[in-house]
């Protein structure tokens, strides 16, 4: 069952993910650390590890504001700002994913269509940011249409769907904001052999 989201909603959805994607870069620097981490054997949850990185920011943000106060160089000041002002912008951008989920919570479902020219359709995978599988139930059938059933995690979305098939390359789509709303997603699967 496809759910169809009004046009102007869409827009709307899709104006937003615009401004979501820009502030992209804090969730980039959690998602690094969170995998610094599981190299030493620490599984930091996605909320958990954003709300560590606003503190750190916090602290930098505190410590640089003092520091440009007492300092006697325009550049130095000028540094110390720019610093403040992007350590800024980095809580803000987590803040504003937390307040994002809790507004428009998203889709337990990922519907789309996969076109593929073969008379073998490849298998679906999703994705979290760590490229682990989120055994999300799948559902293909054959014209192509899918269903991928998941249990979302509050501002841990998934992050991938892998199109994959014995002998073949893998293919990777990127996981748009949108996606997660209801956008039906498009797909186009062409089996490049292994060198």
């Amino acid at each position: 069952m496809q759910i169809s989201v009004p046009k102007g909603v869409r827009v709307k959805l899709e104006e937003a993910t615009l401004y979501l994607d820009f502030l992209s870069w804090p969730a980039q620097v959690v998602n690094a650390l969170r995998q610094l981490l599981a190299t030493i054997n620490i599984q930091l949850p996605a909320l958990l590890a954003q709300l560590l990185v606003c503190i750190i920011l916090l602290l930098i943000s505190i410590y640089l504001r003092k520091n440009a106060a007492t300092a006697t160089s325009a550049a130095h000041k000028l540094g110390a700002y720019s610093v403040f002002a992007a350590c800024l912008v980095g809580m803000i951008s987590i803040v504003a994913v937390w307040i994002d989920y809790q507004l428009w919570p998203r889709n337990k479902e990922i519907f789309g269509q996969i076109r593929f020219q073969t008379d073998m359709a490849p298998q679906l995978e999703l994705l979290d940011s760590f490229g682990d599988s989120l055994a999300a139930e799948s559902q293909l059938d054959a014209l192509g249409v899918f269903t991928l059933r998941f249990t979302p995690v509050f501002a841990d979305p998934p992050a991938t769907i892998r199109m994959s098939q014995q002998g073949c390359k893998n293919i990777d789509y990127n996981v748009r904001r949108t996606d997660l709303f209801g956008e039906f997603v498009e797909l186009n699967w062409r089996c490049e052999k292994h060198v």
